[in-house]
């Protein structure tokens, strides 16, 4: 059996480096495995700066043998990810899948093999922390105080409306078997039903309907309270956040992922009764942006409210989601200085080896 990891990387050389360094200080089983991590580069022109940080993690460790990928063209983050996985794995191997900007804790592997190991699950989901910046082309981060979850052996299969934190895929380790590659399409036949999207916006809750597709096949997937992940981010993602949350519209995403919910092969699940209204709360709540993100245009939010409908709003859903778009506006006028204001009162700001190295100073 094998251990392996894949990191998925586009342009972000300054915490790659970073996130190898943490993978290869973690603790690993206390058994004779494979452990190899493969780094899928979706950006052609950095090859040569992959494969120096790649070649360079190798001379630090004994333990993992370190391997990139290379992409002829770049290639959507879903295709670049699943992709590699379903290439580079076989039945039986045990798969992590993390960020470029999001560090492992020391007891991230080692924790999370033998857990879904004894647990014989096909998925398991476990917590993460967040408070590291990464500062542009700089290996200094900025850090917030944080806790990390106390380590518990308490386990439970995730019922469906605690399957969040799949999104983040960081938290994701998977058990390689057919049923897992049968999930793995048939999560992307949902997503291949919304045709009127984009291919990346029509794919990027894709991790999320994981679980679900697992769970319809009689699969198992077991939730954790421990944290293995400090989900990190870049100093640009913060200045381009809209509403203060990087990335896309959190809310249409979900708003998509409804759309899922009421397909012919999910509709009649009551199981799922419970996800569909924390769903539907969530796009409630971000449904006033809707209509101001640039990034969605009029045709498209159009069509998609006609294919999937508008959420249901109740008194109180519909004044929390005109408070929460009030208080975006505002703060996207002064999302710039007020990111300068957090970052020049940061009570710590240290080279990131020497914060993982911290980490491990910590345990003893």
């Amino acid at each position: 059996m094998t251990i392996k990891v894949f990191i998925p990387t586009y342009k972000r050389l300054n915490s790659l480096q970073a996130v190898l360094y943490s993978l290869i200080k973690t603790y690993s089983p206390n058994v004779e495995y494979r452990y190899i991590c493969y780094v899928v580069n979706n950006y052609p022109e950095n090859r040569f700066f992959v494969d120096e940080i790649v070649n360079k993690t190798n001379t630090l460790t004994d333990v993992w043998l370190v391997k990139a990928i290379h992409r002829e063209n770049t290639i959507p983050p879903i295709q670049n990810w699943y992709g590699a996985i379903s290439e580079y794995s076989v039945d039986g191997d045990i798969v992590f899948l993390q960020g470029d900007d999001d560090l492992f804790l020391p007891e991230s592997i080692r924790y999370r093999v033998k857990t879904i190991l004894n647990e014989k699950a096909d998925l398991l989901l476990t917590k993460h922390i967040g408070g590291v910046l990464f500062y542009d082309n700089s290996y200094d981060i900025s850090i917030d105080n944080f806790k990390i979850n106390s380590k518990s052996e308490k386990l439970e299969n995730v019922y469906l409306d605690r399957i969040w934190s799949a999104i983040f895929i960081g938290n994701n380790t998977y058990k390689m078997s057919p049923l897992l590659r049968e999930a793995f399409v048939n999560a992307m036949n949902w997503c291949d039903e919304q045709t009127w999207l984009s291919y990346d916006q029509r794919t990027l809750m894709y991790p999320i309907y994981i679980p679900i597709a697992l769970n319809r096949l009689n699969g198992k997937v077991i939730n954790s309270n421990q944290d293995s992940v400090i989900r990190s981010m870049n100093i640009d993602e913060c200045r381009r956040a809209l509403w203060n949350f990087p990335g896309w519209n959190s809310g249409f995403l979900h708003l998509a992922f409804l759309g899922i919910l009421k397909n012919k092969e999910l509709v009649e699940l009551k199981v799922l009764d419970k996800v569909r209204e924390l769903t539907n709360n969530y796009v409630a709540l971000w449904y006033w942006t809707f209509f101001f993100d640039p990034r969605i245009s009029k045709s498209v939010r159009k069509e998609t409210f006609k294919r999937i409908g508008k959420p249901t709003f109740t008194f109180k859903s519909l004044i929390d989601s005109i408070v929460f778009f009030t208080k975006g506006v505002f703060s996207e006028f002064r999302i710039y200085n007020w990111l300068k204001g957090i970052i020049k009162t940061q009570k710590k700001i240290i080279d990131s080896e020497s914060f993982i190295d911290s980490l491990y100073r910590n345990e003893k």
